[in-house]
C-alpha cells in the first residue's frame, strides 16, 4: 500500500531502501538530498520516516511486490530485510525474498544492493574472502547464503551483495550487552564494521557508473583484537562491568578474521573506523 503518490515521476537517481531500519534510517539521514522510497511493515513508522526525508510505502515481506516494483521503477535498491531473531526461520522467507528481488529487478532497477551477512562462514577458522567456502550453521546464514547464490547466478553488473560484519555505531555497541557476563571464546577474533563506514560504502556503490565493483563484497574493519582484551577494554571505556572470561591457554588470536581491505580498496575507500578501538 502506497503512501507516496501513485503517480509520483521516480528519477533514475532515486533510491529505494527495503527495509527501513536502523542501517537505512542511518543511511537515509546521511542522503537527504535524494529521492528516497522506503518501505515500513507499520504505519506507527511513517512520522519518523517522513522526518527524514523518505517517502513511506507500507510493505510487509509476503505482500505482493508489484505495487512496490513499479513505484520503485529504475531506483537503485538497496534491500536490507533481515528475517529476524527467531530460533526458527520461516520458509517463505526465501521464497518472498527472491520474489521482491525478481520484481524489483524486472521492474528496471538500477542497482540492486543486497545486505547480507558474514554469517555465512558459520563456524570457518582462519582467514576468510569472499573465494572462502561458506558453511553457515544458523538458519539466518543459510537463507542469506541462498539468496547471495540466486542473485550472484544472474550474473548482472546491476547486482551486488554485500556481506556485513557485526554493525557497531553511536548508538549500537555489542559491549552493552556483553558487560558483566561470564563468556567464553575470549581468544576469537573481533569482526566488527561501524555504521558510518558501511553508509559510505554503500554511496560509493550508488556513485559507481560503468566502472562497477564486485558483485561480492564484505565490509570489515582491518583490524581484529582478541574478544577478550577488547570487551574488556569497551566495557571499561563505556563504564561497565567488565564481562568475566573463561581461562583458554591461548595466547595467539584463533575463531575467522573476515578479510575486507581489497573490498575497500575496490570502492576507493579507506575505513574511518578501521580497528574496534576507534568505534568508542
Amino acid at each position: 500500500m502506497p503512501l507516496a503518490s501513485a503517480s509520483q515521476d521516480v528519477s533514475p537517481s532515486g533510491i529505494t531502501l527495503c527495509g527501513c531500519g536502523w542501517l537505512g534510517k542511518h543511511f537515509a539521514r546521511s542522503a537527504s538530498s535524494m529521492k528516497i522510497l522506503g518501505t515500513t511493515r507499520s504505519e506507527n513508522n511513517v512520522p519518523e520516516l517522513k522526518d527524514l526525508g523518505v517517502s513511506p510505502f507500507l510493505y510487509a515481506l509476503g505482500d505482493d511486490p508489484l505495487e512496490l516494483a513499479t513505484q520503485s521503477g529504475n531506483n537503485a535498491v538497496i534491500l536490507n530485510i533481515p528475517p529476524g531473531r527467531r530460533k526458527t526461520l520461516d520458509e517463505s522467507f526465501v521464497t518472498n525474498m527472491k520474489q521482491l528481488m525478481s520484481s524489483l529487478l524486472n521492474a528496471g532497477a538500477s542497482k540492486l544492493i543486497f545486505i547480507s551477512t558474514t554469517s555465512v562462514f558459520g563456524d570457518a577458522e582462519g582467514e576468510l574472502d569472499t573465494t572462502a567456502a561458506v558453511s553457515p550453521v544458523t538458519d539466518s546464514g543459510k537463507a542469506h547464503c541462498e539468496l547471495e547464490k540466486f542473485l550472484i547466478e544472474m550474473e548482472r553488473p546491476n547486482i551486488h551483495v554485500l556481506r556485513l560484519s557485526g554493525l557497531v555505531g553511536p548508538d549500537r555497541h555489542p559491549a552493552k550487552y556483553l558487560a558483566g557476563k561470564e563468556l567464553n571464546k575470549g581468544e576469537q577474533a573481533i569482526n566488527l564494521v561501524h555504521i558510518d563506514d558501511v553508509v559510505c560504502a554503500l554511496h560509493a556503490i550508488l556513485a559507481c557508473g560503468s566502472n562497477q565493483p564486485g558483485a561480492l563484497m564484505q565490509l570489515c574493519a582491518i583490524n581484529h583484537p582478541r574478544r577478550d582484551e577488547y570487551y574488556t577494554w569497551a566495557c571499561e571505556k563505556l563504564g561497565l562491568e567488565a564481562p568475566v572470561f573463561t581461562a583458554n591457554g591461548s595466547k595467539g588470536t584463533g575463531g575467522k578474521k573476515i578479510l575486507s581491505e581489497m573490498y575497500w580498496n575496490m570502492l576507493g575507500l579507506k575505513p574511518k573506523f578501521a580497528s574496534p578501538y576507534d568505534m568508542l
